[in-house]
């Protein structure tokens, strides 16, 4: 199996990209390979690679581990290379609620990187069919720095064989008006083979 995501976010100017695509086979994730990047202003992106293992699969819940190696380059990196172990947990609430936590660590590998916390996505969704709700939580931290995080609402549209696409509201603080909607347009796609 295949699954293909994209994503970008919009707040004021600034802009991210990223795009994955996970390999997996059995209860293997054979290839995890993806860039980021925070928008042109920004000169900051990532390369990773990695795999990892489905430590548990069933009906009512799902946990992955892996294991990737990040790359940083572009004028404002440093040539930063991080071990980056991440978690993806899954599971039924009930009938029509289930919840979706990603978490993941940035380690920094050499003298040029920060340690980081990253807490991609934990959100709850109300499965309707064709269409999904939810709210949830995002946030992370840099170094020794504190937490920053935010809730989020989100909203999926099923797309049948062609994947899913979901998007996001949150309020992030800004230093020039206190705060600022950043808006996500996530879609992804399973192939089979």
């Amino acid at each position: 199996m295949t699954l293909v995501n994209a994503r970008a976010g919009w707040r004021n100017d600034v802009t991210y990209r990223h795009i994955q695509g996970v390999h997996s086979r059995g209860r293997w994730v054979l290839l995890d390979a993806g860039y980021i990047d925070f928008g042109d202003a920004a000169g900051y992106r990532e390369l990773w690679v990695g795999a990892g293992h489905v430590l548990h699969a069933s009906d009512r819940a799902l946990f992955v581990a892996e294991g990737l190696v990040a790359q940083a380059f572009g004028p404002k990196a440093r040539g930063e290379t991080y071990l980056q172990p991440w978690f993806l947990f899954w599971c039924r609430l009930g009938e029509r609620l289930e919840s979706e936590t990603v978490y993941l660590v940035y380690v920094p590998l050499d003298g040029a990187g920060t340690r980081q916390h990253v807490l991609d996505r934990s959100k709850v969704e109300l499965d309707l069919g064709r269409f999904k709700l939810g709210a949830g939580y995002a946030g992370f931290r840099f170094g020794g720095a504190p937490w920053q995080h935010r809730p989020f609402l989100t909203g999926t549209v099923k797309l049948g064989g062609a994947g899913a696409l979901e998007l996001w509201a949150q309020r992030l603080p800004d230093p020039g008006s206190g705060s600022v909607i950043q808006a996500q347009v996530r879609y992804s796609v399973t192939l089979t083979h």
